[in-house]
């Protein structure tokens, strides 16, 4: 097999769609299009060469897995990089004290309209904003 452009192209197209899709938007746009490119190419692909492609995916993944390791440094650093440092310090606080997000903590996680559209409607309607845009979004979940 080539490389790894075309390794991902075969295994993202083994995916399915939805699967495939999902992937993919965690990529950047240049990786996506590389990557689309090289799925546009594919022809006639043997057993073989799909077989090829996951064999170097299960031998790389379970090189790097973390489970029976030290699993606590894996997730912290896998929260800090998802979330950033203080809500990542936050979640794993509450975690290890197994406390749960409700009330008023749990809108450290959600975004700005997404915390307002969780309102109650008669308190959105007292919700002043001071941009259109806010309240047109308001508006529109009514």
């Amino acid at each position: 097999m080539s490389d790894g452009i075309e390794k991902s192209a075969i295994f993202l197209m083994t995916l399915g769609e939805t699967e495939a899709a999902e992937v993919l938007r965690y990529l950047e746009p240049k990786e996506v299009q590389k990557i689309s490119a090289a799925m546009m190419t594919l022809r006639n692909l043997s057993r073989e060469q799909i077989a090829e492609v996951f064999q170097d995916f299960l031998v790389s993944a379970s090189s790097k897995t973390t489970i029976g390791l030290d699993s606590s440094a894996y997730i912290r650093n896998m929260l800090t990089k998802a979330l950033g440092d203080d809500k990542a310090a936050g979640l794993l606080d509450r975690i290890m004290h197994n406390s749960d997000t409700s009330g008023i903590e749990s809108l450290k996680w959600m975004d700005c309209a997404a915390s307002i559209l969780s309102w109650p409607s008669k308190s959105r309607t007292r919700c002043s904003s001071s941009t259109t845009s806010w309240r047109s979004t308001i508006a529109a979940s009514s």
